[in-house]
């Protein structure tokens, strides 16, 4: 359902909560192949679990891809997932849900959700403005994976092209080799400016919409955009 705030603005809580700057609603996915039991369960879920919600009577906490808790972070997030305060609700996303802990799968009720068809993420990339043909060969090269095509369609896309290119430039030479790996090097280096240009035009709206926010909701809106941003680079850089 929807949170809705204090002044009972529904359409302002949706547009925060589908800028990603709704402070009741946090989402939080793994920093590489599997949760970190500190970086990611004791470190961020646990804490905000313990912190009452700032807008309305309710915090929604959504861990994307579950099934990539593996023992330790699972273990850690047990104890509060079978008594957890009362005005938190966690959602808990999986691709494969027979590959989440028992422990885990147990304790939550579970809706089965319609994948979205390859013919609708094109149609949403589009209508955020990515070309046609650059949407389709997104989806063709990922599938119906929003996330993937959008990055794959977007700021990844020469880099991807360069790789898939490259690779057919490569005759044995060492100088093909050196020559593709410096090319790449560049373009990663590009890739990473344009992600730290998108996070400091994320900090500018934030400060931008202050006068939205009470000091305390703005300053928890702060640090979880640090946080969030910092989680990004690191994955953006891997």
């Amino acid at each position: 359902g929807t949170i809705v705030g204090a002044a009972g603005d529904e359409s302002r809580d949706l547009q925060l909560a589908h800028n990603g700057v709704h402070p009741d609603i946090l989402d939080v996915v793994s920093t590489g192949a599997t949760f970190s039991v500190n970086d990611d369960i004791r470190d961020v879920v646990l804490v905000e679990a313990r912190r009452a919600p700032t807008e309305g009577s309710r915090k929604v906490i959504l861990i994307h891809e579950a099934e990539r808790l593996d023992d330790a972070p699972a273990n850690a997030l047990l104890r509060t997932l079978e008594e957890p305060p009362e005005w938190i609700t966690f959602l808990l996303t999986a691709t494969r849900p027979e590959a989440v802990f028992a422990t885990i799968r147990s304790r939550c009720e579970r809706f089965d959700l319609q994948a979205i068809s390859p013919e609708a993420v094109v149609d949403i990339l589009t209508a955020e403005g990515i070309g046609i043909e650059a949407a389709r060969h997104a989806v063709a090269e990922v599938g119906a994976d929003i996330d993937r095509a959008r990055l794959i369609a977007g700021p990844y896309a020469r880099l991807v092209d360069a790789a898939t290119q490259g690779i057919q430039r490569l005759d044995g030479s060492a100088y093909s080799a050196i020559t593709l790996g410096a090319e790449l090097a560049a373009l990663l280096d590009e890739t990473a400016e344009a992600v730290d240009n998108e996070q400091r035009e994320e900090r500018e709206a934030l400060a931008a919409s202050s006068d939205q926010f009470s000091p305390r909701t703005l300053s928890a809106l702060k640090k979880r955009l640090e946080l969030r941003q910092t989680r990004h680079r690191r994955k953006a850089r891997t």
